[in-house]
This record gives C-alpha cells, structure tokens and sequence, in this order.
C-alpha cells in the first residue's frame, strides 16, 4: 500500500488519535499550572518551571494532526482558500472573544484608577491600540512588538495561522510525498538553526521569533505523522507498546526537569515530543488506555478555551488576592494559602472551558465558516472580474504597507517610552518604538538616544 492511499485511507476513515488527545488536555494543564504566578506547594518543583516545553509538544500536535485531517484532501476536495477559512473559523471566533474580553479589564481598570485605586501597573501600557491591531489581525507574534498583550498565550494563535497558511501553499507547490517530505526535513534543518542562533532565547522565542519555533515544531509533527503511517500500513505492531510508552513519558519527564530555556539542548524538545507522538499513535499500551478515558478526553476536547482563558482566571484571582488579601505582589503570598487558590483556579478554568467549548467554541466554528466561505466566495468573484486590471504583486504590496502603516500609527499614539534601555527587542517592535519615539516625543530617553546615534553616524560619513 503506498503511502498517499494510506493517508487517504485513514483520512476516510476518520480515525481519532484519542491518547494524543488526552496527552494534549493534560499538558494544556500543566501550562495553565505553570503561568500561575503566586506560590504552591509545586510551584517551584523543577517540572513546573521548564513547563513551557510544552508549549512545543502543542506545535508538534497540531502539524501531526492538521497532517493527518487535511494533507490528502488539500488540493483535491478541499481548497487552500477553504482550509485556510476552515482554520481561521475554528481558532478566530474563542481568539477575539478573550481579545475583547482583556479590552474590557484594560478599559475597567482605566476606570477605577480615576477613583484612586492603585494599580500595579500602568492601563494602556503593553495593551496599546497597535498591539489591539496586531491581534486582531493575527500577527502579534511576527515580530511587531517587543512585549506579549492582551491575552498573553495567543501569541501561539498567531503562529499557529501563519504556519496553516504555509502548509496549504506548501502542500499546493510540493505535489509529490518525496517533494513534501523534503520540504518539512528542510524547514526543520532551517528553523532549529535559526532558532539556535538568536542569543539567549532558542526555545524562548515567542512573540518575536515565534513563528520559527511554529514552523519547526509543526514540520517535525508533519514528520512524526507521515512515520506513524508508514510503520502503520506496513502491518508494524508496537511490541510492548505498554514499555515503550512508560520509556517516552519518562524520557519527556527528565527532558523537562534537567533542561532550562537557557540551554541549547531546549530545541530538541519538540523531536522528542514528535517521537512520543509516534509512540502513542499507536494506542496499544496502557497509558493510551488511560489517556482514553473520559476525564482525560474531555481536558483533550476544551483543551483550546483552557489555554486561551487560564489568564483570565489568573487576573481575576490577582484581584483577590491584591485588594482582598493585601498582598500588592501576589507572588509573596503564602504558599498555603496558594494550595486553596490552586483549587478554585483549576476548577475556575476548567469549568469556563467546558461551558465556552459547549456554547461557544463549537458553535461559533460552525456558524463562522459557511460565513467566511460565502464572503471569499464573493470577493474571489469580484476580483474575477478585475483581475485584467489588476497586478497581483502590487496589490499584495499595498496590503503589506497599509497593514504596517496601522500598526505604526497605533503604536505612535499607544506606546510608552519609558521601558529599560537594554531590554530585548523584537526585530519589529525596534522600529515601531524608534518611529514613536522619534516623531512624537522627541523629549523621551529614547528619542535623544537615536538623535545621539544619528548625529555620530552623520559626522562619522564626514
């Protein structure tokens, strides 16, 4: 059986990777775990604080399983411009529900701080009209800003779209499975290398360089899937499947307890996932009948209104604890006191979970789509019409400038110029802030520094 009747095959066939599945609910736990900011009993365990890790074993995932959903259909029956729609559907209506959602506690605690409640930090500072256009776009994580916003784990949202977007037209331009495989094989060698040489983030890398860290762990998951199927339609069973599994947890378990995100060693996290993945695919061992069962399905299935509303929670608990308890830093609370917060955060964030997946989540997807695929539809046909007037080139280039051209001008009026001089910036977020700083408040520290820098480049040409 080739390899391309396989995918179709199972393709058809519908076929549910249930324990990777509850290895998703369970690692999405372990994040929201470890974001949480004051102190529990394992808040300073070594698996808690190199559990961003598993922000990769997602990436992975989600190459594996849009590999396993939509490779053999893209091109055939499924359109790029539909997938596209069909994932943007799908991730878009939860991501501007919680991007509305910190838009209103930014405009709330701009509110209570005319009434002289002190705030820990200043309204409207990160959270600036740019960054609001950034992410409502979906590109807050392609190097526009040097900070995370709003709602900080959407960054991955924005890597996660870009990166659907590359695997259609990849999928369109490589037609062949050698040509496809090739081509993951050269993004993982070209993204793990990137990701190797910029200083002290490597694995790190998220609102700035996140869209390498997505690129490399989703070819790896591409990898990972099209290796599962070929060892599957080869009649390979896995012998001691329940040996195997034990070994892959372990492994992963030692990898996140002994390597920080200051280690270079932290980029082979997401090939070890990708061999975990191809491991429990096969869902013979008795951690895969574990993971199948229905508490561990049910994390799986609101495993994405988890990961994007954990931080909510998390505000909403800081108030507490900040104005209720008298602890301004909330990090200084008591770690038996924080043992009781755990509890109502877990079942806080899960329960918002599982009501949004019910009632919003799903619902929202399906009502999206046939929206989005009517509106494409009509734009595809009016651009029908004008397209012997129009040179697609230059219009993408208008696009590019007018979306850049928002961004500066909501970063001119948003933007604070008092952050340190030697923070790390983002390969964008340089020149919004250099921009700002220049043309609008030429009294702040950083705008004398670039006249300072200009100046000495000036004379230095002379």
């Amino acid at each position: 059986m080739s390899t391309a009747s396989a995918i179709s095959k199972k393709t058809k066939s519908r076929r549910r990777y249930d324990a990777l599945n509850g290895l998703r609910g369970l690692s999405t736990m372990v994040i929201a775990l470890f974001h949480v900011p004051f102190a529990w009993s394992l808040k300073s365990s070594a698996i808690m604080g190199n559990a961003f890790h598993l922000v990769d074993f997602f990436l992975v995932l989600s190459g594996f399983v849009m590999t396993h959903g939509f490779e053999a259909r893209i091109g055939r029956d499924l359109s790029c411009r539909n997938f596209i729609l069909d994932r943007l559907a799908r991730i878009y209506p939860m991501h501007f529900f919680f991007l509305m959602v910190f838009l209103a506690y930014e405009l709330t605690k701009l509110i209570v701080s005319n009434y002289g409640i002190q705030l820990t930090k200043p309204v409207f500072v990160d959270n600036n009209l740019a960054t609001f256009i950034s992410n409502l776009f979906l590109v807050q994580a392609m190097g526009l800003h040097d900070n995370y916003s709003y709602n900080v784990p959407s960054w991955t949202v924005s890597v996660e779209f870009v990166t659907y977007c590359l695997f259609g037209f990849a999928l369109l331009t490589a037609r062949s499975a050698n040509a496809r495989i090739l081509t993951a094989i050269a993004a993982v060698i070209l993204s793990s290398v990137f990701l190797l040489m910029v200083p002290q983030k490597f694995m790190h890398a998220t609102y700035d360089y996140g869209l390498f860290r997505g690129v490399y762990g989703f070819a790896l998951g591409y990898l990972a899937y099209h290796l599962s199927i070929r060892l599957e339609a080869g009649g390979f069973k896995l012998p001691g499947a329940s040996g195997f599994e034990f070994i892959a947890l372990i492994a992963v378990s030692l990898f996140i307890v002994n390597v920080t995100d200051a280690s270079p060693f932290a980029v082979t996290s997401s090939m070890l996932f990708a061999l975990t993945m191809v491991v429990f695919s096969f869902d013979q061992g008795i951690f895969s009948k574990m993971l199948c069962a229905r508490g561990f399905q049910s994390i799986g299935n609101w495993s994405y209104p988890i990961y994007l509303g954990h931080f909510l929670i998390i505000s909403l608990i800081g108030i507490v604890i900040r104005h209720g308890m008298g602890y301004p830093d909330i990090s200084k609370l008591p770690a038996d006191a924080g043992n009781y917060f755990i509890v109502v955060y877990v079942m806080g964030t899960v329960s918002l979970a599982a009501f949004l997946h019910m009632r919003f989540e799903m619902p929202a997807k399906h009502w999206a789509y046939p929206r989005m695929k009517k509106l494409g539809d009509l734009v595809e046909d009016q651009l029908s019409l004008l397209r012997p007037r129009i040179k697609p080139i230059p219009v993408a280039a208008m696009a590019i400038i007018l979306t850049y051209a928002l961004l500066l001008a909501g970063q001119g009026i948003g933007t604070s110029h008092d952050k340190s001089a030697n923070q790390m910036s983002s390969p964008g977020g340089v020149y919004l802030d250099a921009w700002s700083a220049t043309y609008l408040d030429r009294s702040s520290p950083l705008a004398q520094r670039m006249h300072e820098r200009a100046e000495g480049s000036s004379s230095s040409r002379f």
